[in-house]
């Protein structure tokens, strides 16, 4: 009798044990699939940035290499401000944070759902260090080109970034039209374009698509919806 009841409490021991991790589990799981809700908006937002950026960053280059620039002045200074404009892919990592300094990601059993995890936050982490590495301008060369009054007459404080360059009312001129200073300008420019492309290719072809397989696997392991859902 002595013999039954402690294995009946050791039974009953691991079903509580295995219910109580479970259910931490379905919390963690549902608490990373909002975070990586957040990211899809943010890396929708970052694509169309980015594809903004491409195309004024264009039109630029075409004016570089057209000559004509104090004539094109007002068109250098309105896509030049694009040269700026960029925000960081930084996903929304703090359950993932959580999950790895409390040991806890081994919560999740299924090996699928644990690659999934591990291949989105690397492929972000390989992203941001593309993007790091990339050649970048002085801030002391636009000073060369441009008026910094007028240039900020092009800019604005706006909620969404991708609305913070619009047409100045001025008529601006250059500070310098000389073919070294330019034929530097071009080449940022160019890399620039460069660096755009790179970016809206790993976004949509590698990040979105981790992104997208990891919240399939949370989506069929734990029958998740996101928040917004949850109170509609």
């Amino acid at each position: 009798m002595i013999f039954l009841a402690v294995t009946l409490g050791f039974f009953a021991e691991n079903i509580r044990e295995n219910i109580t991790e479970s259910s931490r589990a379905k919390e963690y799981a549902r608490l990373l699939y909002d975070d990586l809700k957040l990211d899809t908006a943010l890396l929708h937002h970052l694509a169309d940035l980015q594809l903004t950026r491409s195309k004024k960053l264009d039109s630029l280059y075409e004016i570089l290499k057209q000559g004509n620039l104090q004539e094109n002045a007002k068109l250098v200074y309105y896509y030049g401000a694009y040269m700026g404009l960029e925000n960081p892919y930084i996903p929304n990592d703090a359950t993932m944070q959580q999950l790895r300094s409390s040991g806890n990601l081994r919560i999740f059993k299924k090996m699928e759902l644990y690659n999934a995890i591990t291949r989105y936050y690397n492929i972000c982490s390989y992203y941001d260090n593309i993007m790091k590495a990339r050649p970048k301008m002085s801030l002391s060369f636009p000073a060369k080109v441009y008026d910094t009054y007028e240039l900020m007459g092009f800019l604005a404080v706006t909620p969404d970034i991708r609305n913070a360059v619009h047409m100045s009312t001025g008529n601006p001129k250059l500070l310098t039209t000389d073919k070294q200073v330019f034929n530097e300008f071009s080449l940022y420019v160019g890399n620039e374009i460069g660096t755009c492309q790179i970016s809206l290719m790993l976004l949509r072809s590698r990040i979105e698509k981790s992104l997208n397989e990891l919240l399939t696997e949370l989506e069929n392991d734990y029958n998740l919806k996101s928040a917004i859902e949850r109170t509609e």
